[in-house]
C-alpha cells in the first residue's frame, strides 16, 4: 500500500453541461484514465476525486468500472459549496475510493461509512457550517464570514470591473477547499 490519500480532480469541460458534453471521451475529461492508472499504480489508502454534479449523468459508471478495474470501490456524495456557507451553490460530486477486500468481501471502514451515509458534516437541510448548526444567529453569521473570509465576495452582475467575468469563472472552476478539508478530516479518522 503506497501513500494514504491521493487527492485530485479532472477537467470537467466535456462533463459539464456547459460544454461539448463528450463525457470521458472527451479529451480535456479523458485525463480521468490517467487518474484512475495512478491510483492504481500508486496504490493509496484511499483516492479523493473532484468533479462537476453532471458526472452522475456523463461518466460516474465509467469511473466506478475504471476504480473496479484497479481494485478499488468507492462511496460519493454531491456536495454544493453552500452546503458549508459559501454564498455560492458550486454543486461537485466528490468520490472517496478504497482498495476493495480481495476476496469480495466487505471493507470494515468502508461498511462505518456507508453506514453514516458518508454525511461529511453536511447536514440534510443542506446548511452547515462546521461546529455551527443555527445558521440563522448573529454568532452562526459571523462563523460564516470568519469561514469564507479568504473567499472574495461573488456579484452577479459586471460591477465596471473589466476581469469580473474572468473571476466569476475562476471561482466556478474552483474546488472549495473547505469541502476537501472536511473529507480528509473524517477520512482520516477511519484510519
Amino acid at each position: 500500500m503506497g501513500e494514504w490519500l491521493l487527492s485530485g480532480g479532472f477537467p470537467c469541460q466535456d462533463i459539464s453541461s456547459l460544454g461539448k458534453r463528450l463525457g470521458l471521451d472527451g479529451s480535456r475529461s479523458g485525463l480521468w484514465w490517467e487518474y484512475a492508472r495512478l491510483i492504481g499504480e500508486v496504490r493509496p489508502r484511499f483516492a479523493l476525486v473532484e468533479n462537476v454534479s453532471d458526472l452522475a449523468i456523463r461518466g460516474l459508471d465509467r469511473v466506478l468500472g475504471s476504480l473496479a478495474a484497479v481494485g478499488y470501490d468507492a462511496v460519493w456524495q454531491d456536495i454544493r459549496a453552500s452546503d458549508v456557507g459559501a454564498p455560492h451553490r458550486r454543486s461537485r460530486i466528490w468520490l472517496v475510493a478504497y482498495p476493495a477486500a480481495p476476496d469480495g468481501s466487505e471493507v470494515p471502514y468502508a461498511h462505518d461509512a456507508w453506514t453514516r451515509g458518508w454525511e461529511w458534516g453536511v447536514q440534510s437541510d443542506r446548511q452547515v457550517i462546521p461546529g455551527r448548526e443555527d445558521n440563522g444567529s448573529g454568532a452562526a453569521r459571523d462563523a460564516l464570514r470568519q469561514w469564507w473570509a479568504p473567499e472574495p465576495g461573488v456579484g452577479r452582475v459586471a460591477d465596471g470591473i473589466p476581469d469580473r467575468v474572468d473571476r466569476l469563472k475562476c471561482l466556478g472552476n474552483a474546488v472549495v477547499p473547505q469541502i476537501a478539508y472536511m473529507i480528509a478530516k473524517q477520512v482520516k479518522e477511519l484510519v
